[in-house]
């Protein structure tokens, strides 16, 4: 359940308004366990918002330093230690450390946050730094990130690689307008029968796809989407793979349907249908769930005789695996789902998930040696940068150390 007191209470100490007792109070809530989920959101949130062009003065930085030794030395006292959350923004090459031997909390993790939104660079140097060399991932540089990049099945068979044709030609017997220089592939009309094109998206590579009724989707790294070059009948259905982001032209006599291309989860086709709206698939086969997140509008997701309606600002969860069909809604910062495809990288969860997506943006192979998957960050950082500087900002939260060999990334504990 959405806690509007602290909604209220982040914002006031964020922009440094609050009040002592709305400061305690804000320490309260922040130590209470059930409230993890809507302060992860609140922080992504802030990084996704922040402009980073002022700076703390300091005294207010030693404010809020001792507000969290406060914090977290009070609730050492009353709470089992658990697994912190390195939290770090990229302005240029700052990067701010959670200090894992004492950030142990709630509370400490989401105040470092609150105190990087705000663009503080603490002061004299004591607790930041700057432009480290890391020799060990010097072969990073040369791993450049993905670009627009799709191969086209046509319906007689025919084969396109999108990112070799020419910028604006037209292939006029198939309806097709092929635009390199922007990444998309435009059908500028009904094809006078219908044939089923497929898009597919390798590895370092994303694409844009404006459909013949004039529904948008945009294909994430590994993926793919098949559709018909005219919609004929009741129904407008998709197939896909991967992670695909729609933006669906309102028709209500012709429902919207995208079905997986796996086909069936738990032996049931899994189904989401929509009218008019917003909304992220992530269906990747190496993912334990499938995860249907909508930012306008309102989709439906059925599978077998499971079935859930989901309005903005939820995502729909279906687990892998499970005998029985199930879909889980929880509440998610939509925004954040889907900052892949407004080029940035928003990460909060453990180095596992995070160097999934890194594998599939810069094609790269990952290996871990030692136990630091469940190692946990939130930050936010461009995917235009090499794979070295992304891989910097994580090892500069400590405990982690990257190598590159070729295109292989390995993980090892630093120390």
């Amino acid at each position: 359940m959405q806690n509007d007191r602290l909604d209220y209470l982040f914002l006031r100490y964020y922009k440094k308004t609050a009040t002592p007792a709305e400061r305690e109070e804000l320490m309260e809530v922040l130590r209470a366990n059930e409230n993890n989920e809507q302060i992860q959101q609140l922080i992504s949130k802030a990084i996704r918002e922040e402009d980073y062009s002022h700076q703390l003065s300091k005294e207010v930085a030693d404010d809020i330093l001792s507000s969290i030794f406060g914090a977290t030395s009070e609730a050492s006292k009353r709470l089992v230690p658990q697994i912190g959350q390195d939290v770090f923004v990229t302005k240029q090459t700052t990067i701010f450390r959670s200090f894992s031997a004492w950030a142990s909390t709630v509370a400490a993790a989401c105040l470092i946050g609150i105190m990087c939104f705000a663009g503080y660079r603490w002061y004299e140097g004591k607790f930041i730094q700057k432009d480290t060399a890391l020799a060990t991932i010097e072969a990073g540089k040369e791993l450049l990130p993905g670009k627009d990049k799709a191969q086209l099945t046509l319906g007689d068979g025919r084969i396109l690689e999108l990112d070799a044709v020419s910028s604006g030609q037209l292939l006029r017997a198939s309806g097709i307008e092929i635009n390199t220089s922007k990444g998309e592939l435009i059908y500028t009309k009904n094809a006078e029968k219908v044939e089923y094109n497929t898009l597919i998206t390798p590895l370092g590579g994303q694409y844009k796809v404006v459909l013949p009724d004039g529904s948008r989707a945009w294909l994430n790294a590994g993926s793919s989407l098949r559709f018909p070059t005219t919609f004929s009948g009741t129904k407008r259905q998709v197939e896909m793979s991967g992670e695909v982001y729609f933006e669906v032209h309102p028709d209500k006599s012709r429902p919207f349907t995208v079905q997986l291309a796996e086909k069936k989860v738990n032996g049931e086709n899994l189904e989401i249908n929509v009218l008019g709206t917003h909304f992220n698939v992530s269906s990747y086969s190496d993912e334990l769930t499938i995860r249907t997140t909508l930012l306008e509008g309102s989709v439906e997701l059925t599978q077998g005789n499971a079935s859930k309606i989901i309005t903005p600002g939820q995502q729909a969860q279906v687990l892998r695996g499970k005998e029985k069909p199930e879909i889980q809604v929880r509440n998610v910062d939509a925004e954040s789902m889907v900052a892949w495809k407004e080029g940035r990288f928003e990460f909060n969860g453990n180095l596992k998930d995070i160097m999934r997506q890194i594998a599939r943006w810069y094609n790269v192979e990952v290996q871990f040696d030692g136990d630091v998957g469940n190692k946990s960050y939130i930050g936010a950082i461009s995917r235009k940068n090499n794979v070295a500087e992304v891989l910097k900002m994580l090892e500069l939260t400590g405990g982690i150390k990257f190598t590159v060999v070729d295109r292989k990334i390995i993980i090892k504990p630093s120390n």
